[in-house]
């Protein structure tokens, strides 16, 4: 925003920045016990509650909806379960071809066919 009031209600010229901790201050301000707020944890938990402290007019419910851990966890426990199936049907596969060929062929010579 060149040249506009920005969010700290202040003129701002071409080049300036806005710091995480006063752009969080600006919205502190404007969000009510109404709003929800989301946004990525990081360090932003530390500064919004010290802006806000808890208590009824806290808005901000830091939980971790996703992490590394759990997304390494899925993707190990699909990949197990992707080898498994292979095996499986593959072994599978190996004894029926081996069980079901040979009643076949004694069905074949049985019948005549």
């Amino acid at each position: 925003m060149a040249g506009g009031v920005g969010l700290l209600g202040r003129v701002r010229g071409v080049g300036d920045t806005v710091t995480r901790h006063e752009a969080l201050e600006a919205l502190s301000r404007l969000v009510t016990t109404n709003d929800l707020f989301v946004s990525s944890i990081g360090g932003l938990w530390d500064d919004w509650w010290n802006l806000r402290p808890g208590g009824e007019d806290n808005t901000f419910c830091p939980t971790v909806i996703g992490s590394v851990s759990s997304t390494a966890l899925g993707l190990a426990l699909a990949l197990t379960v992707i080898v498994l199936v292979v095996l499986l049907t593959g072994f599978y596969v190996q004894r029926s071809n081996s069980r079901f060929d040979e009643l076949a062929r004694g069905l074949n010579r049985r019948f005549g066919q």
